[in-house]
């Protein structure tokens, strides 16, 4: 008899409230699912994880959870130690759940969208570090056309499934985390073999093992106290059958007389409900309770293409970090879906992402073969288990996933040694290779599941060679991501060996998906004659060119073969032309588009950019904001994603050799077309500078002569948790004393003094000009047309809202008269922020009157700066050619780091030399900073020891 009994033990993931989903909204740039109600937030290191109440409280929110908690960690819990394996590397595991233990869920209520909540308490909240809405994960399975086959002989026979049985059966100790719509634990082909947590006492109500859990015995369901569960333990879901089928095919007893036989045979699994209603609510911390409890596999057969998460990423690691194998099912098509899109988690590092094959070995047409499908397994067809009997399962990822998960289970049982990722690459290249596939996709196709390689073969007698980072360089060396039709790319990728020893590999660049036909491969082939185990590689001498500025993604395959037959492969996205760059120093960081649209780029069927951001308050802007044109007669061309106008194209983007420069004309301004080419030129002054300064040359390309121009930059502005709480002034004191009234003006955009300040400030030393500046309120800018757009750019300062609302800025410059076919205006525009009014009255003046004539160069050209030698062993000198002030140098490894702090220098004389030690830096790829005289230069350099 089961008693209800009062529980005092905290409960680690209860939530009172219920979950509403907000679906797919490609208008907004959402391509999945999210809770409406639930984010996930990361507090920045340093603060009291458990005043996660005072500090979260706030902006509605109404409760606040741990994602690990404390007690369920080795860092506030030295029993748990006693649970970690003695060979785990005690002080990775500290470090990885260090990011687990500040990272909670967020639960709020209201009207605000996730997005909005997020922004909201990044802005509003100096302790969070990342805050992102909580994505829907979705089951990948479907209903196909074809025929099932009415028993699983054909799926095992494809696997060799019998021949695997004959050599290794398994081990009980080793457990596969269900990780599910959830399972009847009382099933008569599960019962027998579901891993018994045996420190608990099952129903009682206490959590008496102490991890955080309460009543997990024989399974858990994360949503038992939300759906009014009076047993946390049971995971009967009467409802949906997926997780029943999964945990058949993965762990139903095997030679018991009765039903079907689990791929892992004696392995145990153990069921863990993560579905609130139709909603997959707790997938991600089904994972966290994995590692808690020291699974050595999770099962994961759900999934969404989604934007890449650093947090989901962290869960990951964490995992891996307690020695947990994780198989992800690799993604269906679907309205929202193609076969080429990468989905998570299996796109995730650490993670085995399963594609699927029918039960004659043919793809499946609808299995994902994108950069995250790294083995094949049947999925289609499998015989398992259901609620209260058996049945064919619906074909899917889904049911390709647990195939693999319980080979993954029969493989750590034979060779106990391999860790997690050694398991999961083991497997990985257990596998036949697989013909039945269309030619098109060829190069993209993993290879399929041979139970019998994954029992039988020696693991350390094949190596295993895992990409963790890959970085791409342009011609002169410098760290991109931004290209253009014609630019050559040079690729490195940092990869490490976790199996066996090798010598003379060979490793060949291919395209393996390119929709485009966007690029081209220059140098495809890198040699290492030996390569031990467990040791750093880099791979740097591929390169490709540009030969179509194609914004989607393409793939690419790096093919692994040696002299003695070894072969093998992987695959990973690059996106050849972005249409967006996004500019930083250590205080401020933008993004600007190839066409003049700051902060975002819409030109695209997916937003792109970052917008605005000071320090850690995260972006402060909308969509809208853009450069703006217009003269007499009422001509205005612009850019807006609301209406999708876009007046302006791309000559050149922001892309090397000059990153910092773009140029582009409003050759699609139709009959308001005025015929100006800008160029447009970004500089920081300094690497703290507060205020990024902008260069405008305009040019008549007309033909004819323009009257009266105005140019402008607008801001849609959003300070703070509310943007209709925001007001606007001018900015006297940003002006600087030497510089005519009408050439100059300033305009910032604020909430209160007890938060920081917003603007930008415009000026030419042009003749006779009049800078312009407009603060606007929602009134006007909630359409903003174009007769609305003219008059901002050609009312001088008078516009001047005195209200509290959503705000716009604008600042330019108006060129009154006749402007010349050929000849060219000029105007800075400078866009900072600061801690108070006068602080960014100073950033802006600092910003302008370091342009004592805007059309001065003070770049110090790349080629200006010599290093040497390069490789480099032990010291590495530079020197230049130019008269350099202020020099402030650093070198960074390939991941960003620094790994010799930035080092400043009064002045740099013409031939003087500089020496870094690098005695104490490992062999690599680096990076050589330089800022000095208004410019950044970068140079990579290689390090050999």
């Amino acid at each position: 008899m089961k008693y209800l009994i009062i529980i005092l033990s905290f409960v680690i993931f209860a939530n009172v409230f219920a979950d509403e989903v907000l679906p797919p909204d490609l208008k907004k740039g959402r391509r999945s699912s999210v809770f409406a109600n639930k984010v996930m937030v990361r507090l920045k290191a340093g603060y009291d994880i458990f005043r996660k109440d005072d500090i979260l409280i706030k902006n509605n929110t109404k409760r606040v959870n741990f994602l690990l908690h404390p007690s369920s960690s080795i860092t506030y819990n030295n029993k748990m130690l006693e649970k970690l394996s003695p060979d785990l590397q005690t002080i990775k595991a500290y470090k990885a759940e260090e990011k687990i233990l500040r990272t909670f869920i967020v639960y709020y209520d209201g009207e605000t969208n996730p997005e909005d909540y997020c922004k909201q308490l990044m802005l509003s909240n100096p302790a969070v570090e990342i805050a992102e809405p909580y994505y829907v994960p979705e089951f990948l399975s479907y209903l196909p056309d074809d025929t099932h086959i009415p028993n699983q002989d054909a799926n095992l026979r494809l696997i060799k499934a019998y021949e695997a049985w004959a050599i290794e059966k398994g081990s009980p100790d080793i457990i596969i985390g269900i990780s599910d719509s959830g399972t009847n634990q009382d099933h008569e082909d599960i019962s027998g073999n579901i891993g018994i947590n045996e420190s608990e006492i099952p129903d009682d109500g206490i959590d008496n093992d102490g991890n955080g859990y309460i009543d997990d015995y024989a399974g858990y369901d994360f949503a038992w106290q939300t759906t009014g569960s009076a047993y946390p333990g049971d995971t009967f879901n009467n409802s949906d059958t997926h997780g029943q089928q999964v945990a058949g095919i993965a762990g139903a007893t095997t030679d018991n007389g009765i039903g079907i036989a689990g791929i892992a045979f004696n392995s145990r699994i153990f069921p863990l409900k993560i579905i609130e209603g139709n909603t997959l609510k707790y997938a991600y911390e089904s994972i966290i309770y994995a590692a808690v409890r020291g699974f050595k596999v999770i099962n994961c057969s759900w999934g969404v293409v989604k934007p890449f998460s650093d947090i989901d990423q962290s869960i990951i690691d964490f995992a891996v970090s307690r020695d947990v194998s994780i198989v992800a099912a690799a993604g269906n098509t679907s309205t929202r879906a193609n076969k080429y899109d990468l989905f998570y988690p299996s796109g995730y590092y650490g993670v085995l992402g399963v594609g699927e094959v029918n039960s004659n070995d043919r793809l499946v047409g609808s299995s994902s073969i994108s950069a995250g499908s790294r083995i094949l397994a049947p999925g289609d067809g499998n015989f398992t288990t259901t609620n209260f009997g058996y049945s064919v399962c619906d074909g899917g990822t889904s049911f390709a996933a647990p195939v693999v998960a319980g080979a993954v289970a029969l493989a750590r049982s034979k060779y106990p040694q391999l860790n997690a990722l050694q398991a999961l690459e083991f497997v990985r290249q257990s596998v036949d290779k697989h013909d039945n596939f269309s030619n098109n996709d060829k190069l993209l196709i993993p290879g399929r599941l041979n139970l019998e390689k994954a029992v039988s073969n020696d693991p350390f007698s094949i190596p295993a060679i895992l990409p963790h980072a890959i970085s791409y360089f342009d011609s002169e060396g410098l760290e991109t991501d931004r290209f253009k039709a014609g630019d050559d790319i040079s690729i490195v990728i940092n990869a490490k060996n976790i199996l066996g020893n090798t010598s003379n590999l060979r490793f060949t660049l291919q395209i393996a998906y390119d929709p485009a036909s966007s690029i081209v491969i220059i140098d495809s082939v890198q040699n290492i004659e030996a390569i031990s185990s467990g040791q750093d590689i880099i791979l740097d001498k591929f390169k490709l060119r540009i030969s179509q500025n194609y914004s989607g993604y393409t793939i690419l395959r790096v093919n692994i073969t040696s002299n003695s037959g070894y072969s093998d492969f992987f695959k990973f996205n690059f996106v050849p032309a972005k249409d967006i760059s996004t500019f930083a120093n250590d205080e401020i960081k933008f993004s600007m588009s190839d066409i003049g649209e700051f902060g975002y780029s819409t030109n695209t069927a997916t937003v792109s950019g970052i917008g605005f951001a000071y320090r850690n308050l995260g972006n402060q802007i909308y969509r809208n904001s853009s450069v703006m044109l217009s003269a007499s007669p009422n001509k205005v061309v612009y850019n807006a994603n609301i209406g999708k106008i876009y007046n302006f194209t791309a000559i050149k983007g922001f892309v090397p050799p000059d990153r910092y420069n773009a140029v582009y004309e409003d050759a699609n301004g139709g009959s308001n077309r005025i015929g100006v080419e800008v160029d447009h030129k970004i500089e920081f002054l300094t690497s703290n500078s507060k205020a990024a300064r902008m260069e405008f040359s305009l040019k008549n390309k007309s033909g004819n002569i323009i009257e009266d121009a105005s140019f402008g930059l607008y801001i849609d502005w959003d300070i703070g948790s509310n943007p209709e709480n925001n007001r606007t002034k001018l900015l006297l004191n940003a002006i600087p004393e030497e510089f005519s009234a009408n050439s100059v003006a300033a305009q910032a955009v604020y909430v209160d003094d007890n938060f920081p300040y917003f603007g930008s400030a415009a000026y030419s030393d042009f003749p006779n000009v009049e800078a312009q500046s407009a603060g606007l309120d929602n009134s006007m800018i909630s359409s903003f047309d174009r007769p609305q757009r003219y008059q901002a750019l050609n009312s001088g300062k008078s516009i001047q809202s005195k209200i509290v609302s959503d705000m716009g800025g604008l600042t330019g410059i108006k060129f009154p008269g006749a402007w010349e076919p050929g000849e060219t205006r000029n105007c800075v525009i400078c866009i900072g922020a600061g801690d108070n009014e006068d602080e960014l009255s100073s950033e802006l003046k600092k910003c302008l009157t370091g342009v004592t004539s805007v059309n001065k160069n003070s770049i110090v050209k790349s080629n200006d700066v010599i290093i040497f030698p390069n490789p480099a062993r032990e010291v590495l000198y530079f020197e230049t050619s130019e008269h350099l002030y202020s020099v402030e140098y650093s070198l960074i490894d390939i991941l960003g780091r620094q790994v010799i702090l930035p080092e400043n220098i009064r002045e740099f004389f013409p031939g003087e030399r500089i020496g870094l030690d690098l005695s104490n830096i490992n062999s690599g790829i680096y990076i050589l900073k330089i800022l000095s005289n208004n410019s950044i230069i970068h140079k990579q350099i290689q390090i050999l020891k």
